[in-house]
C-alpha cells in the first residue's frame, strides 16, 4: 500500500473505531478509548518488517487492542511471532479477514494466525459481503459495505469519505 493511500486507509479505520464524541462528524464505536498510532508503513508501503515493528511497538503498551487492517497471502514466522508476543503481553489482536472472497478466499495473514480475532464484512442486509474472505479463521463479521469515515484533509477537503467497503471497516 503506497502513501497517501495507507494514511487514508488507516485514518478511516481509526475513525470508525475511536472517533471521539465531540459534536462534529461521526462517533466511533469506542469513543472513550485512548488511541495510539504505530506506523506499519514508514517506508511508504506496508512490508512485513514495518508490520512487525508496528506490532512490536504496540505490544509494549498492552493490555489493549491492536487493530490490523492489512494483510497478505504469505505466512511469515517473524510476523506470527510479533502477533504472539502481543497476545502474550495481554493485547487483543484484531485483523481484517481480507477482501479475497471473489478470488477464491485465499488465507490472509496475520488474520489467519492463531490468537487473532479475525473479522469479515457484512452488507446492509446483514449478509456476508461478496468480497469478504471466508476462512476457518473467521471469528465474526461486522458492517463493511457503504461505510462513512474520517479522512485526511489532503484526501478530501470535507474530512470525510463515503461509500467505502472492505473487511478493514
Amino acid at each position: 500500500c503506497a502513501l497517501p493511500i495507507c494514511e487514508f486507509h488507516g485514518t478511516v479505520v481509526a475513525s470508525l473505531a475511536v472517533a471521539p464524541e465531540n459534536g462534529v462528524g461521526l462517533v466511533g464505536v469506542y469513543p472513550q478509548a485512548i488511541f495510539q498510532s504505530f506506523d506499519a508503513s514508514p517506508l511508504m508501503e506496508i512490508t512485513d518488517i514495518g508490520a512487525i515493528q508496528g506490532i512490536t511497538a504496540a505490544a509494549q503498551h498492552c493490555p489493549g487492542v491492536i487493530s490490523i487492517s492489512f494483510g497478505g497471502t504469505n505466512r511469515d514466522p517473524l510476523l506470527e511471532n510479533a502477533v504472539l508476543t502481543a497476545f502474550h503481553n495481554g493485547c487483543l489482536v484484531v485483523a481484517a479477514a481480507g477482501n479475497g472472497g471473489l478470488q477464491g478466499n485465499p488465507p490472509e495473514y496475520p488474520a489467519s494466525y492463531p490468537h487473532v480475532l479475525t473479522v469479515g464484512a457484512t452488507d446492509q442486509n446483514d449478509q456476508v459481503a461478496p468480497f469478504s474472505t471466508l476462512s476457518p479463521a473467521l471469528d465474526l463479521a461486522a458492517p463493511g459495505v457503504a461505510m462513512f469515515g474520517a479522512v485526511p484533509f489532503s484526501r478530501d477537503p470535507s474530512g470525510y469519505a463515503f461509500d467505502l467497503s472492505g473487511t478493514s471497516f
